[in-house]
């Protein structure tokens, strides 16, 4: 049934629940490995790991700070970016602690797997959000 209401899209059905589910990504110990069609849809299989390359901006190349940033988004490619990102509840509670380096890890890994990070700060880091924005960049 659609849900207009919460602006997320439509529950899955048994069905559908059933053929996520029906996705391996590996192949357990001691099995043979999974044929590529199942009753439940297109198999998948991992191949390996992508290697990140750390090189491209490092911070002794001799850039400056303007030039790695590039130009800023118009507010058209802002909207662009954050509304399909809008209804989800995946985010980081930055609490009276402020941004601590195990916080900026966390920041990156989310960012690394999404385009955008929702952070919500409480207390003391709302009290300075630029230079929260310069060290986030």
């Amino acid at each position: 049934m659609p849900r207009p209401w919460t602006g997320k899209a439509p529950l899955l059905t048994k069905e559908e629940k059933a053929r996520r589910r029906g996705v391996r990504l590996h192949t357990p110990l001691g099995q043979e490995p999974p044929r590529t069609v199942s009753p439940h849809g297109i198999m998948m299989e991992v191949r390996g790991r992508r290697q990140l390359d750390f090189a491209r901006v490092s911070p002794g190349d001799g850039r400056s700070r303007e030039e790695v940033l590039g130009e800023p988004l118009t507010s058209a490619e802002v909207r662009e970016l954050v509304k399909p990102h809008m209804s989800h509840n995946r985010q980081l509670n930055i609490g009276r602690d402020g941004l601590t380096h195990n916080m900026l890890e966390m920041i990156h890994c989310h960012w690394r797997r999404q385009e955008v990070c929702k952070v919500r700060c409480r207390g003391v880091p709302t009290v300075d959000m630029n230079n929260l924005c310069y060290h986030l960049e």
